[in-house]
């Protein structure tokens, strides 16, 4: 997808869920698939959006036992010490097993942080104005509470609040990348990603390729680095 068009839909995308909230909305993204590139990180830092990844993938979009979500989810976050654990609203198995998730964590010491930025989104004038012709007015609703069981909600109090600001980062960016931008950096320092020169597999290359294709087809991904480049 060129850079333009990736930037503009995540700019639309912005702009549309704060008009759709009616209210300014926090400067966070993730990339699908975690799939980012060079010039579309350094889009978002000239935006002032915050990018966020993962450090643990539930893989709830391969599971659908929720006890095996439980147990593959909490070994890999002691694993990994805690981080962002990666899970999707929109799955069965996930609803079913988040509040064991959360009790677990909790019995081993984790803790679960809400993120609030310190400055609101900006969406573009013009995309603000396009976008709220599209969008009906909606009725006041009542407030919104977590799916799982909750008693004694408080909505008063406010949290203890932790404020870290990181330096920027420098956006210079190594390695393979699927972004044209990022392939046309490449060729012009004489390391493109393809490289006709490259002599045509052996008989015993091919089948191994063939044998892996197959294999693919019957394995899950362990992680979601295998599953955005194909490698499960």
């Amino acid at each position: 997808m060129p850079l333009s068009k990736a930037t503009d839909q995540i700019e639309r995308g912005f702009a549309a869920v704060a008009l759709a909230a009616g209210r300014p909305i926090a400067p966070f993204f993730r990339f699908p698939g975690l799939s980012d590139s060079g010039p579309m990180l350094a889009h978002m830092q000239e935006r002032g959006i915050a990018s966020f990844t993962v450090d643990v993938v539930s893989n709830d979009s391969y599971i659908a036992n929720p006890q095996r979500l439980v147990a593959r989810t909490i070994q890999q976050v002691e694993a990994r010490n805690g981080g962002i654990v990666l899970f999707h609203d929109i799955k069965a198995s996930t609803a079913a097993a988040l509040p064991t998730i959360l009790t677990e964590l909790e019995k081993r010491g984790y803790k679960v942080v809400h993120l609030r930025s310190k400055t609101e989104f900006k969406p573009l004038p013009e995309l603000t104005a396009e976008l709220s012709k599209a969008i009906p007015e909606q009725p006041a609703r009542s407030k919104l509470v977590p799916f799982f069981a909750v008693t004694n909600l408080d909505t008063n109090s406010e949290p203890e609040v932790t404020t870290i600001e990181p330096d920027a980062k420098d956006r210079a960016r190594t390695g393979k990348s699927t972004h044209p931008v990022d392939r046309a950096v490449a060729a012009d320092t004489g390391s493109t990603d393809e490289d006709d020169s490259d002599p045509a597999p052996k008989p015993s290359q091919a089948r191994a390729k063939a044998a892996a294709k197959k294999q693919k087809e019957f394995s899950v991904p362990s992680s979601l680095g295998e599953a955005i480049g194909g490698r499960w």
